[in-house]
């Protein structure tokens, strides 16, 4: 049986891994991006489990996987529990949203994120995230020519509302990205 578990370095996910990659007749397909899993956690000797450095929010990547192998079974354990990571990085977690790009910013507490992957000037990106999401940023054009395709997203509320606000936007740009 071919087998995908991503996240599969992690604590749940490797476990599971070592135990179906124990049956001979088991191939298994650890996919995971190493953010918290480690790749100690599983066992670089079993030739019935093959580990993929991969990110299972890209589509691209995952589709590369999918058409690698036919899987008959698919354990999704790819996870970032809690909000420690959104507290003490919040610019990996805009980057972690498919077609944001975001850079750490030299001082301030914003955070400047590029929007050019969604084919909107930032105001309209700006204006259709407020409307649909509930979520205020700033237009890049705002502050000049140079900011278009840029957002300006301010990181000085309670983290419990910089954590809702990222969640909003990540479900704000998967609606784009179905359109």
């Amino acid at each position: 049986m071919n087998i995908l578990i991503t996240g599969g370095a992690g604590n749940l996910g490797s476990s599971l891994a070592k135990m179906l990659a124990s049956k001979s007749e088991n191939t298994v397909v650890v996919a995971d991006k190493f953010l918290t899993g480690k790749s100690i956690n599983l066992p670089k000797d079993n030739p019935n489990l093959k580990l993929i450095a991969a990110d299972s929010n890209s589509m691209q990547e995952m589709s590369n996987i999918f058409q690698k192998f036919n899987f008959d079974l698919v354990f999704h354990y790819a996870a970032v529990v809690g909000v420690e990571r959104t507290l003490n990085d919040p610019i990996a977690v805009l980057n972690d949203i498919d077609g944001i790009s975001c850079k750490v910013p030299e001082g301030g507490f914003y955070a400047w994120a590029d929007i050019s992957s969604f084919g909107l000037s930032s105001e309209e990106f700006s204006k259709r995230l407020i409307e649909d999401a509930k979520v205020a940023v700033i237009p890049g054009a705002s502050f000049g020519d140079v900011g278009e395709f840029y957002i300006r997203v301010t990181c000085v509320k309670s983290w419990e509302e910089v954590k809702s606000g990222m969640q909003q936007i990540q479900k704000f740009v998967k609606k784009l990205n179905t359109k």
